[in-house]
């Protein structure tokens, strides 16, 4: 099986917060690479660790491409749309009665892109609801399916509050 993984949800599915958890000793996963280049990360296949991954939002990225090229595992993060803003709203803007035009379309055709047929039923491919991850169950479940005998998740970031900083 491939040692490469990602992780992919709507803005404000803690994508960060996987980036953090899934970078130990033996892995790495870039937080939003996409923002620096397209495609797969270059220098990620030169890091040296046994597992390589990316985490991103779901805007940017061709998950299919990824999926057909580099054969990761991933990890699709479920959050209602309705959620996403809000919380987006709330981070960009301090208040969650905010309308941005446009802001809906793209969400519903990303979420779209990831519930998509070939996705829903791609080897590859585990789906989490993003409420689900609260369970200390579930995320040592979801982060030993991205890295099958790798290392070990550390509980002291199920109640971290890990965020992309907006100037970023």
């Amino acid at each position: 099986m491939p040692r490469n993984f990602m992780i992919v949800g709507l803005p404000r599915s803690r994508t960060a917060w996987w980036s953090a958890v899934a970078t130990t000793a033996r892995s790495i996963c870039l937080h939003e690479p996409s923002q620096h280049e397209t495609g797969w990360p270059t220098g990620l296949d030169l890091a040296q660790v046994e597992f390589k991954g990316i985490s991103e939002p779901g805007l940017h990225v061709d998950v299919f491409d990824f999926l057909d090229r580099k054969m990761p595992r991933t990890l699709i993060v479920d959050r209602p749309i309705e959620e996403v803003e809000r919380s987006f709203f709330k981070w960009w803007y301090g208040s969650d009665g905010i309308v941005v035009p446009g802001l809906r379309e793209l969400l519903s055709e990303r979420h779209q892109v990831l519930n998509d047929p070939r996705l829903t039923n791609h080897r590859l491919v585990k789906r989490v609801p993003f409420h689900d991850l609260r369970s200390r169950a579930v995320v040592e479940s979801c982060f030993d399916w991205l890295m099958p005998d790798g290392p070990s998740f550390n509980p002291a970031y199920l109640g971290m509050n890990i965020q992309v900083d907006r100037e970023y």
